[in-house]
């Protein structure tokens, strides 16, 4: 049954909206009646008087794209459409009219819908570069960005000016990982619109996609300056703090972008791994879960999650994030995937976590994700002796590192640089002859020093069992003694230090060894410094505390540069030189070198623990340690598993102090003799060196 017209309710209408100025809505009234009644009189005229009133359609039009206007800007997008399409068919050839419904379709991602409308719109005016940039816009949406740019091109060609067209073509260039163009069409940008912040934000993401760290922050920066309340510039600037490792302003920038936009999940997933590299743990897993409780299938928190519990063998708090991604059905996701496969390695089960790793789409997943994925899926093969398999695995963790942008912010050979300098300045040395300044120490400093992967994560947790003794893990006292002596620590460097100096340099020591312990607690103990390669500050150390006693961790030469071959570490420029086995192998010989010749020239205290010897006799082997260092055994250091599942520890062997001790990583480089034979002349003389075999 055909609904009821009330003509004179529907006049009235059409009345009123002529009395506000709206004419399409009075028009549709008059059209209502004359589709129920063809003839009627008062409708055919109101409608040809309206027609006839050119000023009114004027008015009516502007007021419509007003209206559309609104919409778009309330994200109103399916209102938006229907109204327009009722004002498209009164304006049929009003270009404006088609665009803007082809962005409100573009918006609601209706692509087709989109395009269809830009191209009726280019019918009518083929040389409309605001079109031109919006059909852009859909082409790079759905990634044809060989179509984008011609659009983005020709609307720059018709208007020369045009900022936004340069900023947009940009975005379409980045994509297709053209970023020295996208950098030049940006600088356009910028050059047209000086106060251009979203192009100096674009720039500052292009630049972190380069690794110019420093010059991605200069670009954020500048749109912050600009734009005070800008979320999206301080969380992206949060987040290249990260990556350089200044974890206090990333920390900083992403607070401030909370404040802006407080329930962004993507700004309180950042602040989780800021906090997580602030060693604030527990703050980090709220702000994880606060990032999944504003949104509950962000997945990048629950992998977050995942791998906060995996490294501190929680694996319990683990299992329970996997559980909840599978009731929420996001353990299809290759992230998430990942993940079930580190715990299924984790349980011994290294066939399932083979095949599951070998399930996972590579352009689903991050590229920290991709990283990781081989590296496990390499330990894996490894597990069930596929050697072959493995070290293919391992190779290619190492090239993806390589093209990482973490990587390039390090320059591996500066440090074996430094080596060098510090072997050519100590081997032309005789016996040391400084003048040693006294020192005021209530507590002994023992530093641990070796090789990375020599065992001294197992060292230290052993040690750090015994009620006299603790342990602090790769903390950057020595660094930044370094950093504070600001050249490099050769011997006549350091002999031309005066007391003050010397005092100076401690106590700077000292004030970064107080943000990572209670210094009440260290008193008349032993503390042990754990830094592998602070072998090569053997020099400097002896210069500060000429009382120093070091214990010298080592394992076969092979096994060792194998292990850091097959780890991802935290970059740096010293283990930047571990994703190649040749400079690997030259590290080795040369901290290795640098350590004899110290020895030549200071009357060093020092014990050396075979990797080898200690877990084949770990009592035998720590109680000649400790009565090197004053001490006795402690029934207690023989539970020291017990004591690593309730230590964070921030080395690669995390996941392997709290097993029973194995043998099997021992010996572990003749499973890839073949691979590492070409290294064997670089390393030969310290395999001997060391009584070892090849």
């Amino acid at each position: 049954m055909a609904k009821f017209i009330s003509i004179d309710e529907q006049l009235k209408k059409a009345k009123n909206f002529l009395s506000k100025g709206d004419v399409i809505e009075a028009e549709n009234c008059f059209q209502s009646i004359l589709n129920k009644y063809p003839k009627n009189i008062r409708a055919l005229e109101g409608l040809k008087t309206i027609r006839q009133n050119s000023s009114h359609a004027e008015v009516n039009f502007n007021q419509c794209v007003k209206k559309l206007i609104e919409y778009y800007n309330a994200r109103q997008y399916s209102e938006l459409i229907l109204f327009g399409e009722k004002v498209a068919l009164q304006f049929p050839e009003k270009v404006i009219i088609k665009n803007i419904i082809g962005a409100g379709y573009t918006a609601l991602n209706q692509f087709s819908n989109a395009i269809n409308h830009y191209k009726a719109a280019l019918k009518l005016e083929p040389k409309n570069a605001e079109v031109l940039n919006n059909l852009g816009l859909t082409f790079k949406a759905i990634g044809d960005f060989k179509k984008a740019n011609e659009c983005f091109e020709n609307s720059i060609s018709i208007k020369p000016n045009f900022a936004e067209a340069f900023n947009n073509m940009a975005l379409s260039l980045k994509e297709e990982r053209k970023f020295e163009k996208a950098i030049v069409s940006l600088e356009k940008a910028i050059v047209l619109k000086n106060n251009y912040a979203e192009a100096y934000y674009n720039l500052g993401n292009v630049y972190n996609l380069l690794g110019e760290l420093e010059k991605s922050i200069n670009m954020f920066t500048r749109a912050i300056d600009i734009k005070s309340d800008y979320f999206d510039a301080y969380n992206n600037l949060g987040a290249v703090y990260n990556l350089k490792k200044d974890y206090d302003k990333a920390y900083q920038n992403i607070q401030k972008a909370i404040s802006l936009n407080p329930n962004n999940a993507d700004a309180y997933n950042n602040l989780g791994t800021s906090a997580l590299n602030l060693n604030k743990e527990d703050e980090a897993i709220a702000h994880y879960n606060k990032a999944i409780s504003i949104d509950p299938k962000l997945i990048i928190a629950y992998s977050n999650l995942c791998g906060l519990f995996e490294k501190s063998n929680n694996l319990k708090e683990f299992e329970n994030i996997l559980e909840k991604t599978k009731e929420l059905k996001l353990d299809q996701f290759g992230e998430i995937k990942f993940h079930e496969a580190q715990l299924l390695s984790r349980k011994k089960d290294f066939e399932r976590s083979i095949l599951l790793l070998k399930s996972i789409d590579d352009n689903e997943i991050s590229e920290k994700t991709k990283t990781n994925k081989y590296g496990l899926l390499g330990k894996d093969f490894d597990k069930v002796q596929n050697y072959k398999e493995a070290f293919k695995c391992f190779q290619k963790t190492n090239e993806l590192v390589k093209v990482g942008v973490e990587y390039k912010q390090f320059k591996p050979t500066i440090y074996q640089e430094e080596i060098l300098e510090l072997i050519n300045s100590y081997s032309k040395a005789k016996k040391n002859s400084w003048i040693n300044y006294p020192q005021k120490l209530n507590f002994q400093p023992v530093f641990l020093v070796g090789f990375p992967r020599s065992g001294t994560t197992l060292l230290d947790t052993i040690l750090s069992s015994h009620s006299n003794i603790i342990t602090l893990e790769e903390k950057p006292m020595v660094a930044m003694v370094k950093m504070h002596l600001n050249k490099i620590a050769r011997i006549e460097n350091l002999m031309n230090l005066s007391e003050r100096e010397v005092i100076k340099l401690r106590d700077v020591y000292h004030q970064e060894l107080i943000k990572h312990t209670n210094i009440k607690k260290i008193k008349n103990k032993i503390l042990i410094d754990k830094l592998p390669l602070s072998i090569i500050d053997i020099g400097l150390i002896l210069r500060l505390f000429p009382n120093a006693k070091f214990v010298l961790s080592l394992r076969h030469p092979l096994d060792c540069i194998l292990s850091c071959f097959m780890q991802t570490f935290n970059l740096n420029n010293a283990m930047a030189n571990f994703i190649d086995l040749k400079t690997t192998a030259q590290l080795y010989s040369n901290s290795m070198k640098l350590f004899d010749i110290y020895c030549k020239v200071f009357e060093i205290k020092y014990h050396i623990v075979k990797y080898e010897d200690l877990i084949h006799s770990l009592k035998n082997e720590a109680i000649s340690l400790l009565k090197f260092l004053d001490l006795s055994w402690q029934d207690n250091m023989a539970k020291y598993r017990e004591l690593a599942l309730n230590k964070k520890i921030n080395t690669p062997s995390y996941n392997q102090v709290t097993e029973k001790i194995y043998t099997r990583a021992s010996g572990r480089w003749k499973n890839y003799e073949k691979e590492l034979e070409f290294i064997v002349p670089e390393i030969k003389f310290w395999i001997d060196k060391w009584k070892y075999k090849f």
